[in-house]
């Protein structure tokens, strides 16, 4: 194939990709090199191409001439306008023709001059991503002689070579020069054509290498898709199923670029045909680009739900046009051909939105690097042919390599995998550490509520049995020690009330009034977080509600406050939580050994939480209570 003939016949893909970084990290002195030397000139432009052994595999776009004007003309109309309609070519780099819907039919003349003694049989060949058809006039005076027609439909056994390239032989006489007329067809999409010219033996040669070259990198491209998407149904990972989703569109794109599916039978029912059949792979590309952008996101635990739909009315755009095609829709055409320049810039727009984004806020450089040679292409290419700059360094070393690109997203994609699967057994570990340390808490708070019981409850009960068995019973003592008993069940009962199914900021106002009922304590709570406690990790809520619950316990049981205040508070990166009363107070130091302060310090080690303790005897108590988001999502807006 000519994009890989012009690294030299003999070099090898797999060296090209190892050294590829390597030749990106000295761009700045091949550039300057390239500018100092120039092009080998062997043809003025659209002058004849003087030609030799040692112009083997020379691209001669430089040396066309074209015309898009003469659209129905056959050529013998058109040979009389060569001279004064045709134009010429700005560089020697793939030419561009325009796009389809203005006009489907381009007119190239070259001339090839043979300087040898010998007659000699070339090749003349282009790739065909962006031409449907090709035909080739021999003019020989003002006589036109048909030597070839090849479209993407065409049997490899009914065209000159085996090969999926057009390609044309021409036989040129001694000292000689061949003059060619050819007609470029192209019925969807922009027209581009790269012409080159190898001496038959070496174009053969190139076919070989260039055949094995693409069949091993399509198929590395393949299994990596099928393992990823394998992997990703497997261990339920959504950024893997996305990637390898994503993958199978690119190489069904790799494989229409290099050809793979000429001559393919497509179903008559269908709309699909050889023409547009690569264009119908990249739409579905574009569908299943945004998904696996999204993953991205998603795996660094960052959340953009404006990003998330947009990318959602993208895919649908091109999912609908993907549609006209298949169903042969007459608008499909027209709207594909005005559309997919944009909806490709909103892909590369994406791409550096996620990739900008993930190092900006995580500080990730591989995925930034992983990009590098996608975005390479387009922004070297545009000041390359501002200055005259070669095309074959851009062939060379900055055109994009699917299969280079496929590996770096795979190992990044891997690396997210292992990472997440990680995270998951140490969550799990986790929880099942927090589980078994909630049983233990459970176990030594049914043996306080046991010894409540026995201590408080069966003690004034056995008081007020005592005071009524009295010769003359002191009915004012039993009357307040069964109040007293009653106040008891009430505070132990509003305690084992479950509320898992409430928000945070709903189960401590429950608990709050609960407390009011029975208590003559005055409680209030204030939430002044806008709404982020409920926003918290479930576990957090939960360990925040019981530590709060406990303190209000203790309050009631030994404070004698008059007021106890709860407020939630707002921060950056935190919620707070602060506990307020205004009783006697007690000596922290003194009071380790006491189980409900040891639960709740276990409670909030457990939980990720912060909890600092402040009291001293006649001060009052006060507590305060920090929870940390666990990721950006929880507290975007």
């Amino acid at each position: 194939m000519p994009k890989f003939v012009f690294m030299g016949p003999q070099q090898n893909r797999l060296t090209f990709y190892a050294f590829f970084i390597c030749r990106l990290a000295v761009l700045i002195p091949i550039l300057l090199s390239c500018k100092k030397e120039g092009r080998e000139v062997y043809a003025r432009p659209g002058g004849p191409v003087v030609y030799n052994s040692e112009n083997s595999g020379k691209q001669v776009n430089e040396a066309l001439r074209y015309s898009r004007d003469f659209q129905q003309a056959v050529p013998d109309q058109v040979m009389d306008k060569i001279g004064s309609s045709f134009r010429i070519p700005v560089n020697n780099g793939p030419l561009a023709l325009g796009s389809s819907l203005d006009n489907k039919i381009a007119w190239l003349y070259l001339e090839v001059v043979n300087t040898e003694d010998i007659p000699r049989k070339i090749t003349l060949t282009t790739t065909h991503v962006r031409c449907d058809r090709l035909e080739l006039f021999g003019i020989n005076g003002k006589k036109i002689v048909r030597l070839g027609d090849v479209s993407r439909s065409t049997p490899l056994s009914s065209r000159p070579y085996l090969t999926q390239d057009f390609a044309f032989p021409i036989h040129m006489l001694p000292s000689d020069t061949t003059r060619i007329l050819m007609r470029s067809t192209r019925l969807l999409g922009a027209m581009e054509v790269d012409f080159s010219i190898f001496d038959e033996s070496d174009f053969l040669d190139a076919q070989y290498f260039g055949r094995n070259g693409d069949i091993f990198n399509l198929a590395f491209v393949l299994v990596i898709a099928l393992s990823a998407l394998i992997a990703g149904l497997g261990f339920g990972n959504r950024l893997m199923s996305a990637f390898g989703t994503f993958l199978l569109c690119t190489f069904l794109v790799y494989s229409y670029v290099l050809n793979f599916w000429d001559g393919f039978e497509l179903p008559p029912f269908s709309g699909l045909q050889s023409y547009n059949l690569g264009c119908f792979f990249a739409l579905l590309q574009g569908v299943f680009f945004h998904p696996f952008g999204n993953g991205i996101l998603n795996s660094y635990g960052i959340s953009f739900p404006i990003y998330r739909r947009i990318t959602v009315l993208f895919m649908a755009a091109n999912a609908i046009i993907a549609f006209g095609l298949l169903v042969s829709v007459p608008w499909a055409d027209v709207a594909f051909g005005r559309s997919y320049t944009v909806l490709t810039l909103v892909n590369i727009a994406c791409l550096v939105f996620v990739t900008g984004t993930v190092y900006r806020k995580r500080g990730e450089k591989w995925l930034l690097l992983i990009a590098i040679p996608i975005f390479a292409p387009t922004l070297i290419r545009l000041p390359m042919r501002l200055f005259h700059f070669s095309d074959q360094f851009y062939a060379a070393v900055v055109a994009p390599n699917i299969p280079l690109i496929t590996a770096l997203l795979a190992y990044f994609t891997v690396k997210q995998l292992l990472r997440q699967l990680t995270s998951k057994a140490e969550l799990e570990r986790r929880l099942t550490q927090i589980k078994m340390e909630m049983t233990d808490m459970r176990k030594e708070e049914v043996q306080k509520i046991g010894r409540n019981l026995h201590d408080q409850l069966g003690n004034t009960l056995a008081s007020v049995l005592g005071y009524a068995n009295m010769e003359i019973p002191d009915l004012k003592q039993v009357q307040s020690l069964l109040k007293r008993a009653i106040q008891e069940i009430r505070f132990m009962s509003h305690n084992l009330v479950k509320d898992d199914d409430q928000p945070l900021s709903e189960k401590i106002a429950t608990v709050i009034d609960r407390f009011n009922d029975f208590s003559a304590i005055h409680f209030r709570f204030a939430d002044y977080s806008g709404g982020k406690t409920d926003r918290l990790d479930e576990v957090q809520q939960q360990n925040i509600y019981l530590i709060i619950q406990e303190l209000l316990t203790n309050a009631v049981r030994h404070s004698k406050a008059y007021e106890v205040v709860v407020q939630a508070f707002e921060y950056e990166t935190s919620v707070q939580f602060t506990i307020e009363e205004d009783g006697i107070g007690f000596d922290p130091d003194r009071e380790t050994d006491g189980l409900g302060i040891r639960n709740m310090y276990k409670r909030a080690e457990l939980a990720g939480l912060r909890l600092t303790i402040e009291s001293s005897v006649g001060n009052g108590t006060n507590v305060i209570i920090v929870a940390k988001y666990e990721n950006e999502s929880n507290h975007s807006g």
